[in-house]
């Protein structure tokens, strides 16, 4: 293999790794807690009442801390964080907003077969 095909290529099978591996991570059901919920809410540096700048920051930092303690951030009406379901494991979802497809396997090609691309 060429240099930049290989350096893809170990790019590809490194973020499959990466994006497996969080899959596994986050099979089992989430559980809110609320210490640490209210201790990061109490960390917020500002005055919320200020200007729409501090406000979008202050939910911001609201949303943060309802995903860092193992919430659910509710955005309807005022918003606020919940306790998950019981009975439901969190949904794995890619990272960065990526789209949730089928991953398709690499298939080994002897070497010097060029197959066209679709």
């Amino acid at each position: 293999m060429t240099g930049p095909i290989r350096t893809a290529t170990l790019v590809i099978a490194a973020a499959a790794a990466a994006l497996a591996s969080s899959a596994v991570a986050t099979a089992e059901p989430k559980e809110w807690d609320i210490g640490t919920y209210d201790q990061c809410v109490r960390s917020f540096d500002g005055n919320p009442a200020t200007s729409a700048a501090d406000y979008n920051r202050w939910k911001d930092h609201m949303k943060m801390c309802c995903d860092k303690s193992g919430g659910v951030y509710k955005y309807s009406g005022n918003g606020g964080c919940e306790s998950p379901p019981k009975d439901q494991a969190e949904v794995w979802r890619p990272p960065g907003g990526l789209p949730a497809g089928t991953l398709t396997p690499i298939v080994d090609l002897p070497p010097g077969v060029i197959t066209p691309a679709p």
